[in-house]
């Protein structure tokens, strides 16, 4: 349910920031993010079969966390340099 958490939380910011290409980044995130958690329920529930990607930030892999905390960082910068209105 984290997951899904983040990924509200960050289309939440690319619906709110009014720069198309910042939404673009957001956008790319969440599929990324999304794409990894339902291709590791299908491989728990044995209805994808078993690949090397690793679930983002619990499973073991040094480019894989640099990688999405890296994401993360791009969504942050987003939020943090978009026009001030979206802090009403």
């Amino acid at each position: 349910m984290l997951y899904f958490l983040l990924v509200y939380q960050i289309i939440r910011v690319a619906l709110d920031v009014g720069i198309p290409f910042y939404s673009y980044i957001c956008t790319g995130v969440v599929a990324m993010i999304f794409f990894h958690v339902l291709q590791n329920i299908g491989m728990t529930i044995g209805m994808l079969p078993i690949t090397g990607i690793p679930l983002l930030f619990v499973s073991y892999g040094g480019s894989a966390i640099l990688g999405s905390l890296m994401a993360i960082g791009l969504v942050l910068s987003v939020r943090y340099n978009a026009p001030k209105a979206m802090d009403l």
